[in-house]
């Protein structure tokens, strides 16, 4: 059985994916530099679009989990685990595969920025969804 309940999609999701371009593919080209421009940029610009992308998609599965599970304490643990899981392997096999020299050091802040965004999404989240569950009272007079 499925749970659906009313979310609207976060209508910030483009001004998030550029400030994650900007702010995980600045701290990659910092991280990398003493590998030299050429390595560092490219590595920066993979990490940003990586961010960029990761931000919004992770919205998307974080409101599809929560409208697709029941409400249940496993709800919330799904919804910010399964992303970040998602996340953390894409990330770890592009930089694998593109060659950044500094992977741990690379992923370091991009990670952090996954998970904090994942609970506090999925709090909202699940706020949300308490409040329009909550039964409204009506006085009468």
């Amino acid at each position: 059985m499925t749970y659906t309940a009313s979310t609207q999609p976060n209508k910030n999701w483009l001004v998030i994916g550029i400030l994650a371009f900007l702010i995980q593919g600045g701290w990659t080209l910092w991280v990398n530099l003493p590998h030299g421009l050429g390595r560092s940029a490219a590595s920066a610009a993979m990490q940003g679009l990586l961010s960029g992308v990761s931000a919004s998609v992770m919205t998307l599965i974080m409101e599809w989990i929560h409208r697709t599970l029941s409400p249940s304490p496993l709800r919330p643990i799904a919804s910010a685990l399964v992303p970040v899981l998602l996340m953390a392997g894409i990330l770890y096999a592009v930089h694998r595969v593109i060659g950044t020299p500094e992977i741990t050091a690379t992923m370091a802040l991009p990670m952090i920025a996954i998970v904090a965004y994942a609970i506090v999404y999925t709090v909202k989240l699940s706020r949300r969804n308490r409040s329009a569950a909550a039964p409204t009272t009506r006085e009468t007079s």
